[in-house]
């Protein structure tokens, strides 16, 4: 749903503007991240260990800056 206007505006945000696209989310991340990476955004705010997200296991398995 909001993957085509997430693209745009990752994109804009990395050519134009020169900026790093930043996503922020609450809640369970793990079925929403590959979806974030694919659309362009670079970081992740908030990843909630309450909600279920383990940030040792999202590095491991994604990377990080």
């Amino acid at each position: 749903m909001i993957t085509p206007r997430s693209r745009i505006i990752a994109a804009l945000e990395h050519r134009s503007l020169d900026r790093i696209p930043v996503c922020d989310s609450d809640g369970n991340l793990d079925s929403l991240l590959p979806e974030f990476i694919e659309t362009g955004f670079d970081l992740i705010h908030l990843l909630e260990a309450r909600a279920g997200n383990n940030a040792v296991t999202i590095k491991k398995k994604y990377g990080a800056y």
